[in-house]
C-alpha cells in the first residue's frame, strides 16, 4: 500500500502478511525466511556458495566502517519511544554500500526492473525485504545497528540530525526540495565516511526485526528474536524533515513493495 505523501515513518500502519503456509514462522538468525505463501528464501550463507561475480559491483562502492561502540537510540530525547532506551552497542568492522541499490544493479543481476519511476541511477524500489534477500547473495543487508553506526559516520560519532549534517537541503532529497520525485544517488553531501543518502530519496530496509530496544549494551546485535515486521529507516523524498532524522525508526511487513523503499548493501569486515 503506497504511502501518503509526507507522512512519517509513524503515520502509517503495517500489514501483515497472509496469515499460513508457515508465514508467520519464527527464522533463524539470517536463516531460511519464509514467505507468505510457503515458498522460502535461502539463507544469506547457503546463497553465498552459488554467487556469481558480479561486473557491476566494484569494491570502490563499498566503504568500510572501522569497528567500534556507539549509543543506539534516541540521544535528544525528541523523538517516538521506540528509539529508546539509549543503549551501548559494540560492532565489529564491516563494509556498506556508498549508495543505495541502483536500477542499474539491479537489474544487471535480477533481469527485471520493478521500480515505479525508471532512471539507470536512481535507487531501486517497488522492492520488498523479501526481494532485497534475494538480492543479497553474496552480500547482506545491514543490521539496524550497522545502518545507523555508518549514518552516524562511524568511530567519529557525528550527532547531526541528518546522515552527513544538520542542513537537510545539504545531504538528502526530502519533500521540500525533491519535488515530489526520487534523485540519482550520490547527488547529495556525503557523510564522514563518504557515504551517501542515509537522509531520504528512499527508505532502506535492514535486517533487524522491530522491536523495542534492549536496556543492556549489545555487542553485534541482529534485533530481537520474535516479531513480524522489519526495521527500515533513513526518510524519503516524500516525507518531512522529521521523518528524515538518523533517530527515527520505520516498521513495515517484509513483503511490502512501495516507491519509496529500497535498501542497500554491506558485508562483514574489509574490503578486499
Amino acid at each position: 500500500m503506497a504511502r501518503q505523501s509526507g507522512t512519517t515513518a509513524f503515520d502509517v500502519p503495517w500489514y501483515d502478511a497472509a496469515p499460513g503456509n508457515g508465514a508467520h514462522q519464527q527464522p533463524a538468525d539470517r536463516a531460511v525466511i519464509p514467505r507468505p505463501g510457503g515458498a522460502q528464501v535461502p539463507n544469506q550463507y547457503e546463497m553465498a556458495q552459488r554467487a556469481r561475480p558480479r561486473k557491476d559491483m566494484k569494491d570502490d562502492d563499498f566503504m568500510l566502517v572501522e569497528g567500534g561502540q556507539f549509543l543506539m537510540g534516541d540521544i535528544s530525547g525528541d523523538f517516538a519511544r521506540d528509539s529508546r532506551p539509549v543503549h551501548r552497542v559494540v560492532l565489529g568492522a564491516f563494509s556498506i554500500a556508498r549508495f543505495p541499490v541502483t536500477q542499474k544493479l539491479w537489474s544487471g543481476i535480477m533481469a527485471n526492473n520493478p521500480s515505479n519511476k525508471k532512471g539507470a541511477m536512481s535507487p531501486v524500489e517497488m522492492v520488498s525485504w523479501f526481494d532485497a534477500v534475494d538480492f543479497c547473495n553474496r552480500l547482506w543487508l545491514p543490521t539496524e545497528a550497522e545502518w545507523k553506526y555508518a549514518a552516524r559516520s562511524g568511530k567519529h560519532a557525528e550527532k547531526h540530525a541528518y546522515a552527513g549534517g544538520d542542513d537537510i537541503n545539504e545531504v538528502a532529497w526530502y519533500k521540500g526540495n525533491s519535488m515530489e520525485t526520487k534523485h540519482e544517488v550520490g547527488m547529495k553531501k556525503p557523510n564522514r565516511l563518504g557515504i551517501c543518502d542515509m537522509s531520504g530519496n528512499v527508505w532502506e530496509w535492514c535486517w533487524d526485526k522491530y522491536g523495542y530496544y534492549p536496556k543492556a549494551d549489545t555487542a553485534d546485535p541482529r534485533g530481537p528474536e520474535r516479531g513480524e515486521a522489519r526495521v527500515y529507516r533513513g526518510g524519503s523524498y516524500i516525507d518531512f524533515e522529521y521523518g528524515c532524522s538518523v533517530s527515527i525508526r520505520g516498521k513495515r511487513n517484509p513483503g511490502l513493495r512501495q516507491v519509496d523503499i529500497g535498501f542497500r548493501l554491506a558485508r562483514s569486515g574489509r574490503t578486499p
